[in-house]
This record gives structure tokens, sequence and C-alpha cells, in this order.
């Protein structure tokens, strides 16, 4: 469990530090893992069907200056709001003249949930500040994990006790 928390603890702080500083979150666009340019389109009414009925996700576009390399499908989070709810890659479509517009769609449909302005600079990246929960280690550790159970010494194979002749 403390190995955990500890490896719990490192990720958020790399997290936090990319986040919070640019120079940090240029390794990630370089490794196509973060996508940052200007927001050039935000449509908080898109609806899509659900399940049963109708629901909405909101849509953002981003243009980005570099070609955008990262799959769809992918979720990132939007580093102004880096604990909040994932965006979805969607669609990534080349700019002329180079470029990439990324359109990324947020997965709720809560109200609490701030959208980047239009025409601001923004980043949206795979590190989430918000903690995981780690669920529960069962009360037995794995065989894999226990100390090994010597068998107990057997008989002796020869009879030890003096024979009559």
């Amino acid at each position: 469990m403390t190995l955990r928390n500890l490896e719990e603890a490192g990720r958020l702080v790399e997290a936090e530090e990319a986040c919070d500083d640019p120079l940090r979150m240029g390794a990630y666009v370089l490794g196509n893992k973060a996508v940052r340019g200007t927001i050039t389109a935000v449509d908080p009414t898109h609806k899509e069907p659900g399940p049963k009925r109708m629901v909405c996700r909101p849509l953002v576009t981003l243009r980005s200056p570099d070609l955008c390399l990262i799959p769809v499908g992918r979720e990132l989070w939007w580093t102004g709001q880096s604990d909040g709810k994932e965006f979805v890659v969607e669609e990534i479509s080349p700019v002329p003249g180079g470029g990439s517009d990324v359109v990324l769609k947020l997965m709720t449909s809560s109200s609490t949930t701030a959208f980047p302005a239009l025409g601001s600079q923004a980043c949206f990246s795979i590190h989430s500040t918000e903690p995981k929960w780690l669920g529960e280690l069962p009360d037995e550790d794995p065989w894999t994990h226990r100390a090994a159970v010597l068998p107990s010494p057997g008989e002796p194979i020869e009879d030890t006790t003096p024979q009559e002749v």
C-alpha cells in the first residue's frame, strides 16, 4: 500500500509540474502526449445519441501550429482545469500551410465544467491532477508474495538401527 501511495504521489507531482510549467510541457508536446494552440471554436450545445436519449457532449476546436500525431480516441485533460473531466480527441485535420485542427469532445454534460475561452491559448495533455482511486488490496498476499514454505524433513530412506547378524 505504501508503494502504491508513493507512486501515485509521484504521478501527481509530475502532472502538476507539467501543467504549471510550459517548458516541462514542451517535452510532452514533442512526444505527442500533449497538444497546444489557439481555441478557434467552442460548441457547448453539441448533442449526440446516448444509450437512451440525446446527451450533451460539448466540442472544442484547437488550432495547433504543429502537426498533431495524437491518435483519435485518446483522452486528454485541459491544463487550465487538469482536475476536471477528460476530453477525447474526436477529429484531427491538417491545416493548409502547416499545423492541425484538433476537435476535442468533453465527456460530461455537467454545467460546472469550464471551457477555454475562444481565441485563447490552451494546452491539452495526458496529465490529470485528479487523485485516482487505487482500489482495495486483498486481505491475503498472493502466493507469489508469500514466504517459501520448505517441506518438512521426511523419514530417512535407509534404516539406521543396528541389525543382528
